[in-house]
């Protein structure tokens, strides 16, 4: 997700999230400090499909991943917000 090309770090993001991984925890929290806002609403999406209980049944929420979108919540931009907050509506 360190791609210099913006593309690739959004399909990254949301390949990440999809994994079910929980190696791909940093690098998608790491992401919502991206410079492109495309990024950043793309790694929040990515952390609510990794936390996702559909996706990946009984998996507890990680404390982390709701600290770090709690966060992005009160510090990025109202349309950017709706992406973290519909993440952690899961």
């Amino acid at each position: 997700m360190r791609d210099p090309e913006i593309r690739v770090r959004l399909w990254a993001c949301a390949a990440a999230g999809m994994t079910g991984d929980a190696s791909a925890r940093d690098p998608l929290i790491a992401a919502l400090s991206d410079s492109e806002h495309l990024v950043r609403y793309r790694a929040a999406e990515g952390l609510g499909a990794l936390e996702d209980p559909a996706l990946h049944p009984g998996r507890a929420p990680d404390p982390i991943v709701v600290r770090a979108l709690e966060d992005y919540v009160r510090t990025s931009a109202w349309y950017e917000q709706s992406y973290a907050i519909r993440a952690l509506r899961r």
